[in-house]
């Protein structure tokens, strides 16, 4: 059995470049890797519909229950 963690990431929120994530993902991954976490994947649930581009990302995470 696992526990799930999920992390939402706005996306910037520039017209004129591509969608990148706002915050730092690869230092979140860094600290939820050290606190024992298994990163899983990164999804785009959300698209914006006047660009066809993403509003946020999710990182999701697990580890093995207690």
């Amino acid at each position: 059995m696992y526990e799930y963690e999920f992390v939402k990431i706005n996306a910037s929120t520039s017209f004129f470049t591509n969608t990148e994530p706002a915050d730092d993902y690869q230092e979140i991954v860094r600290n939820y890797a050290a606190n024992g976490w298994r990163f899983v994947q990164m999804i785009t649930p959300s698209i914006s519909s006047n660009r066809a581009q993403p509003t946020h990302y999710e990182l999701v995470f697990e580890r093995p229950l207690p």
